[in-house]
C-alpha cells in the first residue's frame, strides 16, 4: 500500500517542532541536574556505615523503593492528582513532570552512586591519610574523582534514558515533542509525518549525546587512576 507523503508539513510546523524541543531539552536539563544533586547526597549517605544513620538509610531505601520502582507513568499521574490535596496549590503539568522526573532519576543516581563508592579501594583512603591528607582533602582528590569515573557509563545511560523518558510528560499535557506531534496529528491527520520527524529528532540528539560520550571516555581525566 503506497502513501502520499506530505513532507512540506514539516517545514509549515517548523516552529511548533522547535519548541517541543526546546521544552523537551529543558524538561531533560533541569531534572537531570536536580536528579543528580539528590542522588548524590542520597548515596553519599547510603555509604557511610554508621549505626547512627541506620534510620535514615532506611528511609532512603524506602524513598528509593517508591520513586524507582513506581513505572513513570502512573509517578506523574498519580503525583499530578495527589500534590494539589497535599500542599493545597494546584500545579501545572510542567511542574510536576519537573518533579516526578527529578525524583524518579533520583532514585536511580543514588544507588548508582552507593555502588560506585562500594568499589574504591580503601587503600586509596588510607594511602592519603599516610601522607598527611586531610579528610576534605581525601574526598576532592581521591575519593569523588573516583566516583566520577566508576559511575560514567551508568550515569551516561540513565541521563540518555531520561532525555527518552520526557516524552511521558505529554500525559499531563506539556508541550513537549510528543505531544506536539500528537497536536500536529490532530490538525493534519498526517500521523505519519508528524511521528517520523520527532523519531528523527530523537535519534540526532541521542546520537549526538552518544557522540559526546564516547569524546568524553577518551579525556585523559576518564583514563587515569586516583
Amino acid at each position: 500500500m503506497s502513501y502520499d507523503w506530505n513532507l512540506s508539513l514539516l517545514w509549515d510546523y517548523r516552529v511548533a517542532f522547535t519548541d517541543g524541543l526546546i521544552v523537551t531539552l529543558q524538561l531533560t536539563g533541569v531534572t537531570i541536574l536536580f536528579g543528580t544533586i539528590i542522588g548524590y547526597v542520597l548515596g553519599v549517605v547510603l555509604s557511610i556505615k554508621s549505626s547512627l544513620l541506620a534510620p535514615v538509610r532506611a528511609i532512603i531505601y524506602l524513598y528509593m523503593a517508591f520513586f524507582g520502582w513506581l513505572p513513570l507513568l502512573v509517578l506523574m499521574v498519580w503525583m499530578y492528582y495527589f500534590l494539589p490535596v497535599l500542599v493545597g496549590i494546584r500545579m501545572t503539568g510542567l511542574t510536576v513532570a519537573y518533579i516526578a522526573l527529578s525524583l524518579n532519576l533520583s532514585a536511580f543516581i543514588a544507588d548508582v552512586i552507593r555502588g560506585a563508592i562500594a568499589e574504591i579501594p580503601r587503600s586509596y583512603i588510607e594511602a592519603g591519610k599516610s601522607i598527611g591528607m586531610p579528610f576534605l582533602l581525601i574526598l576532592r582528590r581521591v575519593v569523588f574523582p573516583e566516583i566520577v569515573r566508576i559511575s560514567l557509563p551508568a550515569m551516561v545511560a540513565l541521563y540518555i534514558n531520561q532525555f527518552k523518558w520526557t516524552t511521558l510528560a505529554s500525559v499531563l499535557a506539556v508541550t513537549e515533542l510528543l505531544h506536539t506531534a500528537n497536536t500536529i496529528m490532530i490538525q493534519t491527520y498526517r500521523s505519519l509525518e508528524a511521528y517520523t520527524a520527532i523519531a528523527f529528532i530523537y535519534l540526532v540528539v541521542v546520537g549526538l549525546g552518544n557522540l559526546a560520550y564516547f569524546q568524553l571516555q577518551r579525556m585523559e581525566f576518564f583514563k587515569q587512576r586516583a
